[in-house]
């Protein structure tokens, strides 16, 4: 068994047992500079055009980005049916500006791939690509308790467990709105006791749909930024019409495509 195989099994076995896995230094310094500079250039983007009084047709990232401090990679109205589920069309339009292709190589060549094949299965997708942003110095970033899934309770054709994997690409803290989960045991005990994870950046943390979390708003003085793509086990679909609720991309396709 090697290593990676070790930590693999390590945080399946958490993910069951908590809900939840911290995976320190997760991110090498290449990954996270990255992330860093396509993060901020989502965000002074979104500022831009939330001056400018409208998002334009071309780019979409705005005023309600920023308020909500969610910054989807490719917004909602940029979604074909072909950006939805086509690996090449994907790829094509995540690896160009302003985004990044380095991100595009963590999303799918790199150790974040392996770890969610071998936590999802080999159908696994790419259902979910944004950043969390949290402007300093403002009571208006924080987010109450949730689980990701809780959206799926109904209009969902098949439900597919997913996973989060939420990113530090800062140092986090209780001052500028680290993560607070309630792991698993204490759900079913119904106890009030959270966790607040106070962690490194380049900390990956690995959520189940189901772990209920929050996070606070962001008084520090500085952005807390942090990635979080989702990925499921399998596409999901709206029980309607069939149609892709987000993104299906599939996560073996770029070891296919080397051949």
């Amino acid at each position: 068994m090697t290593v990676a195989d070790a930590d693999h099994i390590n945080c399946a076995h958490e993910l069951q047992r908590n809900g939840f896995a911290v995976l320190p230094q997760f991110l090498d310094p290449s990954q996270l500079e990255q992330l860093r500079l396509e993060a901020d250039t989502l965000y002074e983007l979104a500022e831009a055009q939330a001056q400018a009084g409208s998002p334009s047709a071309a780019a979409g990232w705005g005023r309600e980005h920023i308020a909500r401090c969610v910054h989807e990679v490719i917004p909602g109205h940029q979604l074909t049916p072909e950006l939805r589920t086509c690996y090449s069309a994907h790829r094509s339009h995540r690896s160009s500006w302003p985004l990044r292709g380095e991100v595009w190589h963590i999303l799918f060549c790199s150790q974040l791939t392996r770890l969610v094949l071998a936590l999802l299965g080999p159908e696994a997708v790419l259902f979910n690509d944004q950043h969390i942003l949290k402007p300093p110095c403002t009571n208006l970033s924080s987010f109450p308790w949730h689980r990701d899934s809780d959206w799926c309770r109904s209009g969902l054709s098949t439900y597919q467990p997913y996973i989060s994997v939420w990113c530090a690409l800062d140092d986090t803290t209780v001052a500028n709105g680290c993560l607070v989960v309630q792991p698993f045991a204490l759900q079913k005990e119904q106890s009030q006791d959270v966790v607040a994870l106070e962690v490194a950046a380049g900390t990956a943390v690995i959520m189940s749909d189901t772990v209920l979390h929050r996070s606070g708003p962001n008084r520090s003085r500085h952005m807390r930024r942090a990635w979080m793509p989702q990925f499921a086990a399998r596409k999901l679909s709206w029980h309607a019409d069939g149609t892709c609720v987000s993104l299906a991309i599939p996560l073996n396709a770029a070891a296919a495509e080397k051949g």
